[in-house]
């Protein structure tokens, strides 16, 4: 995807980088962005429609995301504007005292919390 996107003028300008390591360790170092933004797997659903093949496959590679809260932990110790994390829209909210907005979808929410 990285690669499609050099090719487009408008993604170009921007310096995005794909770092393949753990990304609370990753965090651990000081690092200088605007936005950090979690997409975490969402919990496996009991109805018996399954997800595209694709989601399935990522699914049996990473699992279930049973460190968001250290990962959002980790992102808000950056010094950055703001740290978005997806949710779906029924899950529990983390640190709702350290949350400064919320945007609400159909299915998902995505929780707003700054840095530093």
């Amino acid at each position: 995807g990285l690669e499609r996107a050099q090719h487009c003028a408008w993604f170009a300008r921007f310096d995005v980088q794909l770092q393949c390591m753990d990304a609370i360790n990753y965090l651990q170092q000081p690092h200088d962005f605007d936005v950090i933004y979690i997409d975490p797997m969402f919990p496996v659903k009991t109805q018996s429609a399954l997800v595209k093949k694709e989601m399935q496959v990522i699914r049996r590679i990473v699992s279930d995301d049973k460190d968001v809260e250290q990962l959002l932990l980790a992102a808000m110790q950056q010094y950055v504007k703001r740290v978005v994390l997806k949710r779906n829209r029924y899950a529990a909210t983390f640190f709702p005292e350290k949350r400064v907005g919320t945007v609400m979808g159909k299915s998902t929410r995505y929780d707003i919390y700054t840095g530093r």
